[in-house]
């Protein structure tokens, strides 16, 4: 039974989405991360690498312009649903998942699943992750639970599944 960190996950994620949607509602995101990832999304989905035209017209492609590979992951989400939300609902859920193996972690070292759930409260009120969510959406946000899960997997000493995750940071950012 892992309830509490469930609880705590879950007023994590439900606080990190009330104060996103109130700044995407009040208009209170700067565009340029939002809306070029927005656009770089609408266009990935539709098979279009070209220029994004938010940027000068001189600008690189999608995959030109720091080669956000992860991105190719989240397309299928971001197909289903076609709003730029859509990616600040991606990039919170990528900050709550990390938090499972930190938990795993804790737990292990803690043996106790309330004092476990506990050490995920600072992490989660990290200023680094209220400063990325007051810009909307950014990419270096989905390595979160990778980096998490390659943390995890070396101190269980299982070097293989550690090595799948180095590989996919890699997609991350050029």
């Amino acid at each position: 039974d892992h309830r509490w960190f469930y609880i705590v996950s879950g007023l994590a994620f439900l606080t990190f989405f009330i104060f996103s949607y109130f700044s995407y509602r009040k208009f209170m995101y700067p565009m340029l991360d939002l809306g070029l990832f927005n656009r770089h999304m609408w266009g990935m989905v539709r098979g279009d690498f070209g220029p994004n035209t938010l940027k000068m017209p001189t600008q690189l492609n999608l995959l030109g312009d720091h080669s956000h590979f992860i991105l190719f992951l989240y397309a299928p989400i971001y197909f289903l649903w076609q709003n730029a939300f859509s990616l600040v609902l991606i990039q919170i859920a990528a900050l709550v998942l990390s938090s499972y193996p930190l938990y795993k972690i804790a737990l292990k070292y803690l043996k106790d699943k309330r004092v476990a759930a506990g050490w995920l409260v600072p992490y989660f009120m990290f200023f680094g992750f209220w400063s990325g969510q007051a810009y909307a959406f950014h990419e270096v946000f989905l390595a979160l639970p990778i980096i998490a899960w390659a943390l995890y997997f070396l101190l269980e000493d299982r070097f293989k599944q550690m090595l799948v995750c180095l590989a996919l940071l890699l997609l991350v950012k050029e």
